[in-house]
């Protein structure tokens, strides 16, 4: 997964952002940020069975083999992106 980049003012990143993190290879499903406010994708692994899903953030990729598993670990650590 490449990192998007922008130039000038930090962008007000929201849920239909999620387009720009997605691929032929990756399907980003939701984005949430952690407690330096730094994005976090949680996405889903295409063209492969059993599915995949992936949480990424900072330098990090951590796999989960399913949606529960994921979001679960995403509930624990990371907030909303709406939520300040």
């Amino acid at each position: 997964m490449g990192r998007k980049i922008w130039i000038g003012d930090p962008r007000k990143m929201t849920q239909k952002d999620c387009e720009y993190f997605s691929n032929g290879r990756h399907s980003c499903v939701r984005l949430l940020k952690d407690r330096n406010k730094q994005l976090v994708i949680l996405s889903k692994q295409l063209h492969q069975k059993p599915e995949l899903w992936c949480v990424a953030y900072g330098t990090c990729n951590l796999w989960f083999e399913s949606y529960e598993e994921a979001l679960s670990y995403c509930n624990k650590r990371f907030t909303p992106l709406d939520e300040r």
